[in-house]
């Protein structure tokens, strides 16, 4: 009933969304089939890849979540970071395969047995076999479980399967990092070079004219001088393709109007409730959530819902209240003190219609299950011999039948109860749909206070005619302001509060404000989409959102125009230097510095003790190029001056004080190979992915 309002009240704008995506689908698939780039998600290194591959890969790495996280369905958020994740590895693969099999190497088998079930097993292996309720790894349980792989779950087998695939794509990345580390040599020169670098000192004098002390009103910049910067600096201006994007969200909330009808629904609804004699049924039907037939103890349920629950009895009805977007109301459908966790043993013996299967009729099972029961009885170290014989559980074949400690309320209801009803020691029998389980109950935790409510939950959503007004007013900002300028006054006019997200890559999912903000993000980086374009409305998860496309950089080096208030301030310092040297040499021909320092209308600043791999000077800050001058100089000699990154500079060599004399650099050999091998480990993938041409499509189709 819920769903089939809610479908009701929007059915307007439904049909005119639905009419949109169909046009856009038709349209879309004419244009792709045209593109011959429509098949592939990408090409790494002149190595296409096709569409239906990576989706593949994306559909495991999806179930592969969902069975770590419990969950029947991923966000969008999430389905966007599986998407980034199983790109990245495959471009990984791809570009570091390459790199293995030019050096010949690999993992062999026994290596790889080693690594499983050694000495000193892998990281991975111990932390997906030691026991969380101990904390103690068992070489014995991985011994076990890899004897018996052929016989556990699929799902369980999968995942050791990507587990293994890491552990050896890490040893294969462990060795290709020690290769290259292990063959850098240091000469003797460099480790000397090294080792005076940092243990020969000069002392000098400095006459120094700061560029602040020249006003920005005295420097006039013409395109010529912000030519010869960028000129001469174009490597620095190496970009990633980005775009700068204004936009404007449409939240749309319940009205007044909405209010009054939510709130005559909900009291209907409750109403209902209250006389409702199969609530589970009622919630199902009723509710926007389903009914969860679990125990909780307090503290679990939110805030006030807890409160509620733990003060009333057994068929006390909660009254409807609101909090954040929803309603909630409940029933105390009953409360038992059970204990939180439970821990057991069991031996599965399925039948023929049960959903584990099996050949043997149900009867056969039952006499089974009971002659299990009497055998566990006289002889109860006998259980896990017994289960990995009779058990039709695969997990039984490496763990004996044994369970370890779960909580109240994850199992099946008939075993679940069964655990909760019998006390530690018993061995009981009990029938669930995958067939009879003969149970040892072997720990209990110290029972708790629970409850099992029945919910219901009315999500607080704006009406028709609601979305439709929000609709209209976002369509209309969009239609009557196509320009950038006329976006922003707009924007000022309405007074909307405009965002803006800089440098968003092509790939990224969200925006401020907005989770699922893909659809925004295609669009401006669509072909057709030109810098100052206006979108039309996107709905973004029950949000409209107008979007301005303000500015467009493209992947290489950014072209002077784009840059150029960004590069302004050091334009205007290098203006600011050539009237300081100028002034500069007017006096460079003196040899006396305090005249200098006079005629300059400065002072001498002297600066103890610098060392060529320290390039900083006290109250100026870091000086490469005149620190590097420094130490061309001989003692007594003035330098011609220097443009530097605070000021310019005349320096005077006061003292050069020598490094000491050692008989040998094995120290520095030391030093500078360590750095060199961190930075191996850190950079040596980065560099090889810099190297390789690799061609990202996936924009076309996510």
């Amino acid at each position: 009933m819920a769903i089939i309002g809610k479908i009701q009240n929007h059915y307007k704008l439904i049909v005119v969304i639905i009419g949109i995506a169909l046009a856009a689908f038709i349209l879309g698939d004419f244009l792709k089939k045209n593109k011959s780039t429509s098949a592939y998600v990408g090409e790494i290194n002149g190595e296409k890849i096709r569409g239906n591959v990576f989706n593949s890969k994306v559909d495991e790495a999806t179930e592969m979540r969902k069975q770590m996280t419990g969950s029947a369905n991923v966000t969008s958020a999430e389905s966007f970071g599986i998407r980034e994740s199983v790109w990245n590895q495959m471009v990984s693969e791809l570009i570091m395969q390459k790199q293995y099999d030019k050096l010949g190497l690999d993992v062999s088998k026994e290596e790889l047995d080693d690594m499983v079930s050694g000495k000193n097993p892998h990281p991975y292996i111990v932390q997906n076999f030691t026991d969380p309720r101990t904390g103690k790894f068992d070489p014995k349980m991985v011994k076990q479980f890899v004897d018996n792989l052929d016989k556990v779950e699929p799902a369980m087998r999968q995942r050791y399967q990507m587990i293994i695939k890491s552990i050896k794509d890490s040893r294969m990345a462990e060795k290709y990092q020690n290769l290259i580390a292990s063959a850098y040599y240091v000469p003797k020169a460099f480790a000397k070079k090294e080792y005076l670098s940092r243990n020969e000192h000069v002392s000098l004098s400095a006459v120094a004219l700061r560029y602040e002390t020249v006003s920005d009103k005295q420097v006039t910049l013409t395109d010529a001088d912000y030519e010869k910067y960028y000129n001469e600096n174009k490597n620095r201006f190496e970009q990633e393709a980005s775009r700068d994007i204004d936009y404007v969200v449409y939240n749309v909330k319940p009205s007044d109007e909405d209010m009054k009808a939510i709130n005559a629904d909900v009291a209907q609804l409750y109403s209902e409730f209250q006389q409702s004699k199969d609530v589970a049924n009622f919630v199902n039907t009723r509710s926007d959530v389903r009914y969860d037939s679990s125990w909780v103890k307090k503290g679990v349920l939110p805030g006030r819902l807890d409160t509620l629950a733990f003060s009333s009895t057994p068929g006390t009805f909660i009254a409807p209240f609101s909090e954040k977007d929803l309603y909630t109301m409940a029933k105390v459908v009953d409360m038992q003190t059970r204990p939180d966790s439970l821990k057991a043993s069991h031996i599965l013996i399925s039948f023929q219609g049960s959903g584990a299967g099996g050949k043997r009729t149900k009867e056969a099972a039952k006499k089974l299950a009971d002659s299990l029961q009497g055998a566990v009885k006289k002889n109860i170290k006998a259980f896990g011999e017994l289960a990995q014989k009779y058990s039709d559980d695969p997990s039984a074949k490496t763990n004996g039948g044994d369970l370890k400690w779960f909580q109240d309320g994850s199992m099946v209801p008939a075993f679940n109860n069964a655990c909760v009803r019998g006390s530690v020691g018993d061995v009981v029998v009990a029938e669930s749909p995958y067939g009879y389980h003969v149970i040892n109950i072997t720990g209990k935790t110290t029972p708790v206070k629970k409850v099992r409510l029945a919910i219901v939950a009315r999500k607080i959503e704006a009406g028709n005619e609601t979305f439709q007004r929000i609709y209209t007013d976002a369509s209309s900002f969009s239609s009557e302001n196509q320009t950038m300028d006329a976006f922003e006054k707009a924007v000022k006019k309405k007074g909307l509060n405009k965002r803006t997200m800089e440098r968003v890559r092509p790939n990224e999912g969200q925006l401020p404000g907005i989770d699922n903000a893909r659809e925004v993000i295609r669009w401006a980086y669509n072909e057709k989409s030109e810098r100052g374009a206006v979108s039309s409305v996107f709905d973004c998860n029950g949000k409209y959102v107008v979007a301005c496309l303000k500015q467009i950089r493209e992947k290489g080096i950014a072209p002077l125009e784009q840059i150029k208030t960004d590069i302004k301030p050091l334009v205007i310092r290098d203006k600011k230097a050539e009237i300081l040297l100028a002034k500069m040499e007017k006096v460079a021909g003196s040899k006396n510095l305090v005249q200098m320092a006079q005629q300059l209308a400065s002072k001498i600043d002297t600066i103890q003790n610098i060392t060529f791999a320290s390039p900083n000077i006290p109250f100026y800050g870091r000086e490469p190029y005149v620190v590097g001058t420094a130490f061309g100089l001989k003692k007594g000699e003035i330098s011609k001056p220097i443009k530097g990154e605070m000021a310019v500079y005349f320096i005077k060599i006061d003292e050069v004080s020598p490094a000491p004399v050692v008989k040998d650099y094995n120290n520095e050999k030391t030093v500078v190979a360590n750095f060199f091998r961190s930075r191996v480990y850190r950079e040596v993938y980065q560099a090889i992915l810099d190297k390789s041409k690799i061609k990202d499509n996936r924009i076309l189709f996510y």
